[in-house]
């Protein structure tokens, strides 16, 4: 995707989105999907890289908080990179959510016919 750095997918409708919210997904489909829902996103290429650039965009989006979809592996790797995301995104003092998709990821949920709420829980 044009506009993309090291490790991470930043669609071109992050620079015109005017939401407060930033979604970190995991993969190029939920980074989409995310922007579905109605949040500017940008996309981690795996659980564990691209993390400094997600705070380099954090930190410079003008959104107030963050939230980090984490995919729904059997092995954990997906919430435990979130995690990994959310504490770097702390350290600079950015709110952070972590939510563990119920299905396998964001694009899943939507699929599926679920709401942001559901997803969220909230």
């Amino acid at each position: 995707m044009k506009h993309s750095g090291m490790g991470i997918f930043v669609p071109s409708a992050f620079f015109q989105d005017g939401s407060r919210t930033l979604a970190v997904c995991e993969g190029w489909t939920d980074t989409i999907t995310a922007c579905e829902y109605g949040y500017k996103s940008v996309g981690k290429v795996n659980a564990y890289v691209g993390n400094e650039e997600v705070v380099h965009y954090a930190k410079r989006s003008g959104c107030t908080r963050v939230i980090l979809f984490a995919d729904n592996n059997e092995d954990g790797v997906g919430f435990a990179g979130a995690t990994e995301t959310a504490e770097l995104l702390n350290e600079e003092d950015i709110t952070t959510k972590v939510i563990l998709t119920p299905e396998k990821d964001l694009r899943a949920c939507k699929q599926k016919g679920m709401t942001i709420k559901e997803v969220i829980g909230d």
